[in-house]
């Protein structure tokens, strides 16, 4: 009986591993969809804009180096996305890929916003943004936050285009971790004992 609680446990515990992250990708492919509501995750409310709001926020493909397609805005203005967790989630801004207009861009600067302290970045950086039509951009940040996080990408946003966000979202408390195979093997080999001293007894 020992021995099958033991099993049981660990089973869950990696099933638990597997089940409790939900990984998404913002990707912009055509113009005037409602992109307030159509990246809603049920853990995540995701809401996209521009600063200043007059400024448009436009798709275009391609063009922007190998991207099929770009969000990209006027060339003082910035895109800004919102990434809010329902309460008891975290949320995590893994990366985004960027663009050049076919060799016109060059630089921009992106900033990370814990939505607790919308006052100073997490993250921020000014960076090349070179043009090859085989490649693109990568920006890595994994930032995570249980008030929400907000990316802002530009000035400079007209040459260069912003595409696949890639974020998601946990329990508060971080996924169930999964024993490693050394640990699961211990513990098989503790209620193995175990009841073999009950059998004794």
């Amino acid at each position: 009986m020992k021995l099958v609680a033991l099993l049981v446990n660990a089973s869950v515990l990696i099933g638990g591993t597997a089940l409790s992250v939900r990984a998404e990708t913002i990707v912009f492919d055509s113009s005037g969809a409602d992109w307030n509501t159509v990246f809603d995750t049920p853990t995540v409310d995701v809401t996209v804009g521009t600063l200043p709001s007059i400024a448009p926020l436009q798709v275009f493909g391609p063009s922007f180096s190998d991207l099929p397609f770009a969000a990209f805005t006027d060339p003082t203005a910035s895109i800004f996305i919102d990434l809010v967790p329902v309460t008891g989630n975290s949320v995590t801004l893994s990366s985004f890929d960027l663009g050049n207009f076919l060799g016109f861009g060059d630089t921009t600067t992106y900033s990370v916003f814990d939505r607790a302290n919308l006052s100073t970045p997490v993250v921020q950086a000014t960076i090349p943004v070179p043009y090859s039509d085989s490649s693109h951009t990568t920006v890595s940040v994994s930032e995570t936050s249980t008030a929400g996080l907000k990316l802002v990408v530009g000035p400079d946003l007209f040459n260069i285009g912003l595409n696949n966000i890639v974020f998601s979202s946990s329990p508060a408390g971080g996924p169930i971790s999964t024993p490693d195979a050394g640990a699961t093997v211990a513990l098989l080999g503790l209620g193995m004992l175990a009841c073999g001293l009950s059998r004794r007894i």
